[in-house]
């Protein structure tokens, strides 16, 4: 069968706004998992091409076009939760055209909320729920009539008016099972990470685990990888990256794991591997708690430049509230580890957590500033659909609105689908390009910015991030 995989236009300028993005200084990366479920499709026998019309700037014209002469036998669309919206209209558009041609959705909003989504787009045809590799070959059996639906796993349609919804698939237990991401079918020309997250380029991402072990109320990882962790190979990985520098001249990778130290013998093998056999630069996100300096050393002598660290607030109650399960103390050892054997450090917070105080906003605000990352990075909390938190606050929240669940909302001026009682999105807004003016502006940061400076390319992109923070927050015409 010939298969169409979309992302749908969910780009950079909705994302942050007009200002931002005419600035230049936002990321694009490929989408993963459709890479991967690509793969395992033309691994057996279909034949796939994939739309990223957020990075392509494809039109509802031209995606038309295509369709019409190509002859696809079914549409797949990746969704997320903040892309929801330009997926309810894709739908609509591709439907009107095409009534014909099934669609598919896949990711982790239909998959929190498969009858939802069925609900509320009645030209969605099928969902797959949770991992897609298998499922997606069997849906196509279903639909081809191969294969009764109501015996496949994984899946939710309707069926005489109902909406069914099959048991949940086991989770991919050998992901070295699956064949290698299908990069071939990205104009990999067209990603570039954000302007601070790497230093040579061309540079891209990697996905070596899912699942997380923890169980913090914000995130919905979980609702799509489960719990328990599950990693390539460190061989695979080694081949992967040298494919990648073979094939598309790849620098750096990034990687996008959850916690990429949680398995510690994997680390240390994969260092002293990728040292002897495919040397590149690279970074990745960890916990503050699973690091320590030995560790950090085997990274840093295995060219790991940067350490992602999720800390999310500066406030110890909010941080119990949220099930971190650390310690400030915690964060300000692992970020003077990090920073003593050479690697530069990224701490990512939240504003806005139920209920954070105005004060306790500004802790975080100061915490983050106190603990010296190279980067900051501030989100506002948003509970995601199959989160603890969304029910924790589901009671405080009259009115859904998916178009609200961007976490930048202080660069758009857009309202928050949540707020502490209390408080305001404006107030919200104002603190996020606050908390980003205040630590990015700081003479001190500009200084080690300008210290760590290694290329004219590296003080060309801080130069954008600048310009970018003197134009943030909401604009008349950011819509």
């Amino acid at each position: 069968m010939k298969i169409l995989l979309l992302v749908p236009a969910y780009t950079a300028e909705k994302r942050y706004g007009k200002q931002i993005t005419r600035i230049g200084s936002v990321m694009s990366l490929p989408p993963l998992g459709l890479g991967y479920i690509a793969a395992n499709l033309e691994k057996h026998g279909h034949t796939v091409k994939i739309f990223d019309l957020a990075a392509a700037a494809i039109s509802d014209e031209d995606l038309i076009r295509n369709i019409r002469n190509s002859s696809y036998d079914a549409v797949g669309i990746y969704v997320m939760t903040p892309m929801y919206p330009y997926f309810v209209e894709l739908v609509k558009i591709l439907k009107e055209k095409f009534k014909a041609i099934p669609i598919i959705a896949g990711g982790p909003h239909p998959t929190v909320l498969p009858e939802q989504a069925l609900n509320e787009n009645p030209g969605l045809d099928y969902i797959v729920v949770g991992e897609g590799e298998i499922t997606i070959l069997e849906l196509l059996d279903g639909i081809s009539g191969k294969k009764d639906l109501a015996q496949i796993e994984g899946i939710a349609y309707r069926e005489e008016g109902q909406i069914k919804v099959t048991l949940r698939r086991p989770l991919i237990e050998d992901l070295d099972s699956l064949p290698r991401i299908a990069y071939h079918l990205f104009d990999m020309e067209k990603y570039i990470p954000a302007p601070d997250s790497y230093r040579r380029f061309p540079a891209t991402h990697m996905m070596r685990s899912r699942g997380c072990p923890f169980n913090c109320i914000y995130c919905s990882n979980k609702t799509m990888f489960g719990r328990k962790v599950r990693t390539h190979s460190v061989e695979r990985v080694v081949s992967d990256i040298s494919f990648l520098k073979e094939h598309y001249n790849i620098k750096e990778i990034f990687f996008w794991d959850d916690i990429f130290t949680v398995n510690r013998k994997w680390v240390e093998e994969f260092c002293e591997k990728i040292k002897k056999e495919a040397p590149i630069s690279w970074s990745c996100n960890t916990r503050v708690d699973m690091v320590d300096e030995v560790l950090l050393k085997k990274m840093k002598q295995a060219s790991c430049w940067q350490i992602h660290f999720g800390i999310e607030s500066g406030n110890q109650r909010l941080l119990d509230l949220i099930k971190k399960q650390i310690t400030l103390d915690q964060v300000e050892q692992a970020m003077r580890l990090t920073r003593k054997v050479g690697i530069q450090t990224r701490a990512y917070y939240m504003l806005g957590l139920p209920t954070e105080t105005p004060q306790e906003s500004l802790e975080s605000i100061r915490f983050i500033k106190r603990i010296r990352p190279s980067y900051s990075m501030v989100g506002l909390a948003s509970p995601y659909p199959g989160t603890e938190f969304a029910q924790m606050v589901k009671d405080e929240i009259e009115d859904i609105s998916w178009d609200n669940y961007a976490v930048i909302g202080g660069f758009t001026g857009k309202q928050r689908p949540y707020v502490p009682k209390g408080r305001s999105s404006e107030e919200l807004n104002r603190l996020q390009v606050k908390a980003f003016r205040s630590f990015y502006l700081d003479p001190r940061t500009m200084l080690r910015h300008l210290w760590n400076m290694k290329t004219p390319s590296e003080f060309k992109r801080h130069l954008r991030g600048f310009f970018a923070l003197l134009a943030a927050g909401p604009r008349k015409d950011d819509k």
